[in-house]
């Protein structure tokens, strides 16, 4: 099995991604798709994912976000 949509980088999981992945491990999980949804959010999606195999990393910015990184004629 694998959770295709985790945030493992937010602060909630602070030196706790072990523990969450390890128990998850025992429920049987053992792949996770890291989801980046902001710059900041992705850059720590990818250290992650470079942390762990089991761990993959998607790259990205939240539709609500996409206006922070446009140009003077909102492209």
């Amino acid at each position: 099995m694998i959770d295709s949509h985790v945030h493992l980088n937010r602060q909630e999981f602070s030196g706790e991604v072990d523990a969450v992945l390890e128990r998850a491990a025992a429920a049987g999980v053992v792949g996770f798709l890291n989801v980046g949804f902001d710059v900041r959010s992705s850059e720590e999606s990818l250290v992650l994912a470079q942390s762990d195999a089991r761990i993959l990393s998607t790259v990205g910015i939240h539709p609500h976000d996409a206006a922070l990184l446009a140009d003077g004629q909102g492209r």
